[in-house]
Formats: C-alpha cells, structure tokens, sequence
C-alpha cells in the first residue's frame, strides 16, 4: 500500500513540510513518485522517514544521517561502520544524561534551599551576591566530572 505525504505525517504524528524536506534530502532510499510527480510512501518509505526521526532524536546531522542511510543501502559489509556510528551516538547520549542529572541535581538541591528560606530556617544564600567561596567549589566540582 503506498501513502500520500499527508497520510503519512498523520500515521506518524511529523509535520508534512519536515517530511518534504528529508525526501529533498535524498534521505529517502528509492522513494517512488506518481505519474503527477507526488511522492508515494510504502513500508519501507515509512521506515526510513522511523530511523531518521529517531536520529535526528539523537542529534544526528542531515548529512550524518545521509551517511548513516547510505550505509544501510549498501548492506551488510558496512555493519561495522555503521555499529560504530550507534556506539558513538549512545557515547554522546550518556554524556548528555549526565550533563542533564547534573542540571537536575542543582535545580533540586536549589528548590530544597528556596524551601529552607521559606520556612525561615536560612537565610538566601541562593542569589549570588551573598555566595563565598562558590568560585572554588564551582572548579572543584568541575575537575570531579572529569
């Protein structure tokens, strides 16, 4: 069965022009257009455009995915290149989980203080005219993570 673009943005919830624009790409292997020139979606269409959302997810470039796609294309020689570009990909994911707990761990151990304020237990010592010796613990911290 094959699918209008529409029909296709509909099915998987993507915007119709972003859909367009990864066709014009060339990301779409051996994609099939009507005697009008429309492009027509068919499974494999349609699991191309899955692969190159869930990349994109994952901050892949376009011209990292076309790699990535032409990669595929030439089959299973290339396994090993292509294993690796999913290595580094979960390598950088990893890393920007732990970039985001980080976040995370200050802007809860900041609300905990805000509620510490609130209560009248300390003082604000949350706005940064009134830190000492952050500058030391900031590069403390920083030399931690590495």
């Amino acid at each position: 069965m094959n699918y209008s673009v529409q029909e296709v943005a509909d099915l998987l919830n993507m915007n119709v022009h972003t859909i367009r624009y990864y066709t014009d790409q060339g990301l779409i292997p051996h994609l099939k257009r009507d005697v009008h020139g429309y492009r027509q979606f068919n499974e494999e269409a349609i699991n191309w455009l899955i692969i190159i959302y869930y990349l994109r997810q994952c901050e892949m470039t376009i011209r990292q995915i076309r790699t990535y796609i032409n990669l595929c294309v030439q089959g299973n020689q290339t396994i090993d290149e292509r294993y690796q570009i999913i290595v580094n990909l979960r390598e950088k994911t990893e890393q920007q989980l732990r970039d985001t707990k980080t976040r995370l761990e200050f802007l809860n151990e900041k609300l905990t203080q805000f509620d510490l304020i609130f209560q009248g237990e300390v003082t604000d010592e949350l706005n940064p005219i009134n830190w000492t010796n952050k500058k030391d613990q900031f590069i403390s911290e920083q030399h931690d993570r590495k």
